[in-house]
């Protein structure tokens, strides 16, 4: 993983590998597997590479009552800041996320003005990362069909009734967490 500043951007991020494609031109992949960007060279500046806990994808838990059974379950997920895709670790910082918020992210805090909706990615956004929780966690997360998204991705299952867990609801969670600076356990590092 590799740090460098986006000057058009004014934002700093975080890419899987970096290719010197000619004089001008970077390749950039933000994931193993994604697609190159190019980037010119003089609107960035390579900073560092992360550090090797960064290189893991942290895995979150927190307890939440079943919209089916009212029981209280499990959710794991990562929280991984949209764009950098680089782990998003307690105490939040709230200043950085709310200088890179999306539009998407802007477009939900104006539907809920009730909380502030940063720009993060949970489960059910990567599939490269859900595939990764879904083998860790088999069981307590399976390959769902959404109606309400259409398609089919992993999701949390409640332990008591085996109730799909919606992205949706995971998401605005993970968003008052952050507002709230309310930690949440870290249960693996995939």
């Amino acid at each position: 993983m590799i740090r460098f500043f986006d000057k058009k951007a004014q934002v700093e991020r975080i890419a899987y590998s970096i290719e010197d494609k000619s004089s001008s031109i970077y390749n950039i992949r933000f994931l193993e597997h994604g697609i190159p960007y190019s980037y010119l060279k003089s609107n960035i500046t390579l900073l560092s590479n992360v550090s090797s806990q960064s290189g893991k994808l942290l895995i979150y838990e927190y307890e939440k009552g079943c919209y089916s059974c009212k029981n209280s379950t499990k959710i794991k997920t990562y929280i991984l800041h949209e764009e950098t895709c680089e782990n998003l670790i307690f105490p939040w910082d709230k200043h950085y996320l709310n200088r890179t918020k999306s539009a998407e992210a802007h477009n939900f805090h104006f539907h809920d003005s009730s909380i502030e909706f940063y720009p993060v990615s949970i489960i059910g956004t990567f599939p490269e990362y859900d595939q990764r929780l879904l083998a860790h966690f088999r069981g307590q997360i399976g390959e769902e069909y959404s109606v309400t998204q259409g398609r089919t991705y992993p999701m949390n299952l409640c332990r008591h009734c085996n109730a799909k867990q919606g992205q949706f609801f995971i998401y605005r969670d993970v968003n008052i967490f952050i507002q709230k600076m309310q930690d949440i356990p870290i249960v693996a590092k995939l």
